[in-house]
């Protein structure tokens, strides 16, 4: 995929996250997020910058701040997903995914009030956490992802 349609799904997807229904809203949210990762990959096998997610993602801040409530939900599932009794590495590794989505978002919403949004909503104790249960379930940083993702397994540990 593209940048440009990469960053027409997660469009989509923005639109969507606007449901009544709260498992539609948080499948969209869940879709807009992922397409930040989409990005980061598709960034990084391109050798491209941020330059044209940053400039879209400014043309729908508002809308992203109008489903904060969405966005909030999702990053309760990450926490979810992570900390659950039932946790296995599955739902580790999803949690450690979702983590770098919102990184990659906060890329792309740098200098923005969602970028607030996002910064309000990250811990370095839970950070610490992941990257714990990296280390122990032996989760590495994937590829695409910079060093400074520091919740996943870095080379060498």
């Amino acid at each position: 995929m593209t940048i440009e349609e990469i960053l027409h799904d997660a469009d989509l997807a923005l639109a969507d996250a606007g449901d009544s229904d709260p498992a539609r809203r948080l499948a969209a949210i869940t879709r807009f997020m992922r397409a930040f990762e989409d990005a980061a990959k598709e960034i990084a096998i391109t050798k491209n910058d941020w330059d044209t997610v940053r400039s879209w993602a400014r043309t729908v801040v508002d809308r992203v701040l109008a489903v904060r409530a969405a966005v909030g939900a999702w990053e309760i599932e990450m926490g979810q997903l992570f900390f659950s009794a039932t946790r296995d590495e599955r739902d580790a590794e999803a949690a450690l995914d979702r983590r770098s989505q919102h990184a990659f978002a906060r890329e792309a919403f740098r200098d923005t009030p969602v970028d607030t949004l996002f910064a309000d909503a990250e811990d370095a104790e839970v950070d610490q956490d992941f990257h714990h249960a990296a280390v122990l379930l032996a989760l590495d940083k994937p590829s695409y992802a910079p060093a400074s993702h520091t919740w996943w397994r870095q080379p060498g540990e």
